[in-house]
């Protein structure tokens, strides 16, 4: 099929398939909007529930001193989440009693929090920071004990951020598929629909010239299949009245005919008399008189 820039074809595809793009990108962006919202809480908690966990599972081996077992507590949890980068266990006077920092420190973390010696009650704050491993979200969990001043647990959103570009590019793969499936189904119905059209724009190019035996086939009983019929009964009409048209314009030739041919007898008859006349004038004239 022949689509041309400038007709309906192609402007009904690019209406129904702008109308799709667009709405598939605003839907789009809600979603990664409230999947990102989403996935930074659900990161937050679970921030918060490791700081709870590991509180829990300490503060015995904060109490024994054993920072072996702290070690490894900490250890394991940083490797049962892979969205946890780092774990400092601090204690109330501001010192670190035990960390992770195994792969190295993150640049742009801060190395303490505030002294949390005059920490009565127990509470969560959080902060974000830029480092050379991305954004990280800090969890900071303060006890309000004796035993652990904080748990700072630094998270980092790579993994979040990672998992958003790939439902970015599912969603923008999606919104081209649904974009060429719909373009080739509005191709279909707008061909459907506009056939008719084209075969009564050449119908009426016929028509113009002068050729009005022209029946077009009517297989539908939606709005085309009236216009066609309609079109029909109007080229029948136009065919009828061609014919009168004809047979009157025929029968005012032979009229003609008849009137010129009794005008050419008029003038023969004229033009004998006029003859007859002439030569019995002369015959008198020069008769002799009689004395």
């Amino acid at each position: 099929m022949n689509i041309k820039r400038n007709s309906l074809y192609f402007k009904f595809n690019i209406l129904i398939i702008g109308a799709i793009f667009l709405c598939g990108i605003f839907m789009g962006s809600i979603f990664i909007y409230n999947t990102t919202v989403n996935l930074k809480q659900d990161l937050e908690k679970t921030g918060k529930d490791t700081a709870l966990a590991l509180n829990a599972i300490i503060s015995t081996d904060v109490l024994l001193d054993n920072k072996f077992a702290i070690y490894e507590r900490l250890m394991q949890t940083l490797k049962q989440n892979e969205q946890i980068r780092y774990i400092i266990v601090e204690s109330p006077d501001g010192k670190i009693l035990s960390t992770t920092f195994a792969k190295g420190l993150p640049k742009g973390l801060p190395l303490y929090k505030e002294n949390n010696s005059s920490a009565t009650s127990e509470k969560v704050d959080k902060m974000l920071f830029e480092s050379n491993e991305g954004q990280i979200l800090e969890i900071i969990y303060v006890p309000g004990n004796d035993i652990i001043g904080a748990i700072r647990i630094g998270l980092t959103e790579n993994i979040m951020m990672e998992y958003i570009k790939e439902k970015c590019i599912q969603m923008i793969l999606t919104i081209l598929i649904i974009c060429m499936i719909s373009s080739a189904i509005a191709t279909y119905y707008v061909w459907y629909l506009l056939e008719p059209i084209q075969i009564m724009s050449k119908a009426i190019r016929e028509i113009a010239k002068g050729n009005y035996n022209i029946s077009l086939d009517k297989d539908r009983n939606d709005e085309t299949g009236r216009l066609i019929k309609a079109f029909n009964n109007m080229a029948r009409r136009l065919s009828k009245k061609e014919k009168e048209n004809s047979y009157l314009l025929a029968e005012l030739r032979k009229k003609e005919e008849h009137n010129s041919l009794l005008m050419a007898q008029l003038f023969r008859a004229q033009e004998d008399e006029r003859q007859r006349l002439s030569q019995e004038l002369p015959n008198a004239s020069v008769k002799p008189l009689n004395l």
